[in-house]
């Protein structure tokens, strides 16, 4: 898949990546960016492997997008076939790498052996049938090379989604993009997109930028840095924000100028880019943060990055090599001027990229690591839940304290606090019933709700996740496998958090009800509870050129008292520097905004001032304050509260533009089988 890289050499491959999705905000015929959104639709996964996948846990990871070797594995027969099958019911769209199944170079027509399957690239290809060939005329190769590559696709079709074209790229027969092999190559490979879309197959490019736009989806390899094969090391592009000349589009062109091409023909939509990045080398991961701040600045697609090289023949799917991000609707309309900072902000820190000489030498500086403001599933609860209870619920035996849900874009997390009067002489920990439809009249009917799916927890700190087969009053279930949970306990007072992926909640329909369990039997039993709204952070937001000559803020802190309706920021800059400090809090109305303890008037003027207005459909005000910095400032925010709002560390809080991430990671899953009990 890398520029002139033998396919062979990147078997080892995977890499899992974030789709950004796009807002209409940024499509109006204004063409300012989103200053923020409440959709978080779009936002889906995408893992490129070339293992075994029935050896893997992409079925786990509910990807939105996989990439996966063509051979017969994947084919009706074949070992991956029915993984395949599973995750396209899920919605996933797959894309099969083109192989010829026969490996002698004669098309494919599925034999029943495997292992004679060999990866088929655009380009290569190009060159053994139509270059390096004498046979016949040079219009009878290139038309025998097509019908070749045609006779591939063929084999997936009514299979996967759509096919994956490597190689698309002139440099792989030739050095000269005036070579007229390559208006041959550009007008077949037209053609070869043409019959895929005729067969009801969709098209991923990976290629020069030429060419993107015939693809669904285009990859840009090399985004910031790539691997050196030699010395067996990943080294950073120095010059990555060069604007270099070109004379073709049809040329490998790197960096800015391959943006600026990309976005000037409407083709950042569908530019997915990939960063490398190894453990080994912790410099990678600093690179691979600043890398996607300048895709997000970009407004690409998506983004990814992870380890050049991974087991070839299967096993399960790395998670945790590095974060996955959600990320909020892309930027649009970035550019890039001389000596400007383009400053992605988060809470607290910021990342700064500077172009010190444009054209020259670029700094890249993350700053700053990202924040883990998603659920982590180590049984505590360090800000990631609110209290669903409005008071502990008592049974005969046990006490329920807390109960929370945090609902992410990848999956849904639960959180459970109670204690026991006495010791259980046998049975398990918890029930978790999940009425996912919000239909009392389906699943199992008990405590008001329906219950589609249960999670059973053990003694033992496991849990499992059951689907309902019985009729609506019977207790039966099927065991649907182990999920991700962690259980603490001191004595007879029990803290418990868990998560799963197969489990789609619907805000105001799905309801929850959470059940200590004494003896096999439901004991303190909490009343139902409505499936909580995604909450969704605002995007980030490059800022104004003329902003950023002056100054680069840092907001070191952020306390909110939701009861009192106050918001407190510290926040530093340079002596002499203006800041505007900008944050969506949940009042509906904003009363007073003190600086250093000093109330200041709202409106334009001198700083220090303030504007406020209402967003988000009046629940929310966007706070602007603006600054002069002579020490560090203390910002207080009073207002009325309109509704219940994240943890404090979890709030928006944006320099001149809205700003924050949620990471998101996928939960490692265990196996064994249980029988739920009663």
């Amino acid at each position: 898949m890398a520029k002139k890289s033998d396919f062979i050499s990147i078997l080892f491959i995977i890499f899992i990546i974030i789709i950004m999705p796009v807002s209409a905000a940024e499509a109006s015929a204004t063409g300012k960016p989103a200053l923020y959104s409440i959709n978080t639709s779009g936002f889906h996964s995408i893992v490129i492997y070339y293992g075994w996948l029935n050896t893997s846990n992409l079925e786990n990871l509910s990807p939105g997008i996989v990439v996966v070797a063509g051979s017969e594995r994947i084919l009706p027969g074949g070992p991956d076939k029915g993984v395949i099958d599973s995750l396209l019911s899920k919605g996933a769209e797959i894309y099969a790498y083109l192989e010829d199944l026969n490996g002698d170079g004669n098309g494919g027509s599925p034999d029943g052996d495997n292992t004679d399957d060999i990866p088929v690239g655009l380009g290569s290809s190009f060159k053994s049938w139509v270059v390096d060939n004498t046979t016949g005329t040079f219009n009878q190769r290139v038309s025998d090379w097509v019908h070749y590559i045609e006779s591939l696709i063929d084999n997936y079709e009514g299979v996967v989604t759509g096919v994956f074209l490597d190689e698309c790229d002139p440099s792989y027969f030739t050095d000269n993009v005036s070579d007229p092999l390559v208006s041959n190559f550009t007008e077949a490979l037209k053609n070869i997109t043409t019959y895929a879309h005729s067969k009801g197959l969709k098209v991923f490019i990976n290629g020069v930028m030429g060419y993107a736009s015939l693809g669904d989806w285009y990859l840009w390899e090399d985004f910031l840095d790539t691997y050196n094969e030699t010395t067996g090391e990943y080294v950073l592009i120095y010059d990555f924000l060069k604007a270099s000349k070109y004379n073709s589009s049809l040329e490998w062109v790197n960096g800015y100028s391959r943006y600026l091409y990309l976005r000037d023909n409407g083709l950042l939509n569908k530019t997915i880019a990939v960063t490398f990045a190894d453990p080994v080398q912790p410099e990678t991961l600093d690179w691979a943060n600043a890398a996607y701040m300048l895709a997000r600045i970009m407004g690409l697609a998506g983004w990814g990055y992870a380890n050049y090289t991974f087991y070839s023949n299967g096993g399960p799917v790395p998670q945790g090599i590095v974060e996955a991000y959600e990320t909020g609707p892309a930027v649009s309309n970035a550019s890039f001027s001389n000596t400007s900072a383009w400053r992605v902000f988060m809470l607290p820190g910021n990342v700064t990229m500077t172009l010190s000489q444009a054209g020259t030498s670029v700094a890249l500086n993350p700053g700053w690591p990202f924040p883990t403001s998603r659920p982590v599933v180590d049984g505590a609860n360090r800000g990631e839940y609110r209290n669903s209870l409005s008071r502990p619920i008592e049974g005969s035996n046990s006490y329920l304290n807390y109960a929370g849900v945090n609902m992410t874009p990848t999956g849904t997390y639960l959180y459970a606090e109670w204690n026991y009067t006495s010791q259980a002489s046998s049975g398990g920990l918890l029930h978790i019933y999940i009425d996912s439809d919000g239909n009392v009249s389906t699943g199992y009917q008990a405590y008001g709700i329906g219950a589609d799916y249960m999670i059973e927890v053990y003694t033992d700190g496991t849990a499992h996740l059951f689907n309902y087969t019985g009729s609506g009053s019977d207790w039966s279930w099927s065991d649907l496998g182990a999920i991700e949970s962690e259980v603490t306990n001191s004595s007879l007072k029990y803290t418990g958090e868990f998560a799963t992926s197969r489990v789609r909640l619907s805000t105001n329909t799905s309801k929850l009800v959470f059940a200590v369990v004494y003896d096999w039997s439901d004991d303190a039993v909490s009343p139902s509870i409505t499936a909580p709204a995604i909450y969704v952070y605002q995007p980030t937001i490059l800022e104004d050129a003329s902003l950023l000559s002056n100054y680069t803020g840092l907001v070191s802190r952020l306390d909110l008292d939701e009861s009192q309706g106050k918001a407190v920021i510290l926040a530093e800059g340079p002596s002499g520097a203006t800041v505007n400090y900008t944050i969506i809090l949940p009042f509906d109305n904003i009363e007073e905004v003190l600086v250093n303890g000093s109330s200041i008037p709202q409106g334009a003027g001198t700083p220090p001032t303030y504007t406020a207005e209402q967003v988000l459909g009046g629940s929310y005000s966007k706070v602007t304050i603006l600054v002069t910095h002579h020490s560090p400032v203390n910002i207080t925010i009073l207002g009325s509260t309109a509704q219940p709002v994240p943890e404090p560390s979890l709030l928006p809080v944006v320099i001149a533009g809205e700003a924050l991430l949620l990471a998101v990671v996928f939960a490692m899953r265990r196996t064994s089988t249980q029988t739920p009990q009663r």
